[in-house]
């Protein structure tokens, strides 16, 4: 789809965004392209904002309603083929939430940085 000249680069960004969400399947296990349109097309509107392009209220609820819906698939996006792959390749910043998305049937990432302390532990019982 051609960009529309008349929209500023921030709402140009935040319709790609939606258009990528909106299409991704209702059901059914995603692509590593269908993932990477998404994360990307996220990284790509939150780039610009920190270029200091300004967000308007009705943007900034734009966003946030897009971001939702970007949670909402978070149990797919997370079993998504390939994603750890993605992740390794590109390296994306931990304040890149949206990369780091998962499943919530998963435990918090609070409790995963002290995996090695309980693995420890349990080795050290064992002992």
């Amino acid at each position: 789809m051609e960009p529309d000249p008349s929209q500023s680069p921030v709402e140009t960004l935040l319709t790609d965004y939606a258009e990528a969400l909106g299409s991704l399947p209702p059901t059914g296990d995603l692509s590593s392209r269908q993932v990477l349109r998404v994360l990307r097309s996220r990284d790509r509107l939150q780039s610009a904002l920190t270029e200091s392009l300004h967000l308007t209220d009705d943007q900034l609820a734009r966003l946030s309603e897009l971001d939702l819906t970007l949670k909402q698939h978070s149990d797919r996006l997370s079993s998504a083929e390939n994603l750890d792959q993605l992740r390794q390749s590109l390296q994306p910043p931990d304040s890149a939430w949206w990369w780091h998305l998962s499943s919530p049937d998963s435990k918090p990432a609070r409790f995963s940085k002290f995996d090695w302390l309980w693995n420890l532990g349990t080795v050290a019982s064992l002992v």
